[in-house]
């Protein structure tokens, strides 16, 4: 398991608006509807797909509802027009690098993690960079908000 990753991911891709003007080729702003601002925060990934063309942007740096626009990290590669679905991800964990053969326990200790919300995917992401086959086993734990 040494030198592995493990990404873990919520929500990866879920749709949650659409664009209200063309986004140009190297744009880093972008103008969106305004039901966006109730699902999105600084530090999620936003990706920018109308069937034909798939850019992601990277985090959220900037949020402005007032001017209907967001500040993402990477600049747009492509040209989309308005109207182009808007998506989310959340990264839980990113390219967690393995460094040692122990038990990893993440969140251990009296953290608990985020409610996730009924019907939502949850996507874990193990990399394998030795080139030989393994097990990987992990556990994760419920906890009943109820």
């Amino acid at each position: 398991m040494i030198g592995d990753e493990i990404t873990v991911m919520a929500v990866p891709e879920t749709t949650v608006g659409a664009l209200t003007a063309p986004a140009s080729a190297s744009d880093t702003v972008l103008n969106v509807d305004p039901g966006i601002f109730s699902y999105i925060q600084r530090g999620y990934v936003i990706t920018l797909d109308d069937g034909v063309n798939k850019d992601v942007l990277g985090r959220v740096t900037a949020m402005d509802s007032g001017a209907g626009t967001i500040t993402v990290k990477t600049p747009t590669t492509n040209a989309f027009a308005a109207g182009t679905p808007v998506k989310m991800s959340i990264y839980i964990l990113k390219d967690i690098y393995i460094a040692d053969t122990n038990v990893i326990e993440i969140g251990g200790k009296g953290m608990k993690g985020k409610n996730v919300p009924a019907g939502k995917i949850i996507r874990v992401y193990y990399t394998n960079n030795s080139g030989t086959a393994k097990t990987f086993r992990w556990r994760p734990e419920y906890y009943n908000n109820g």
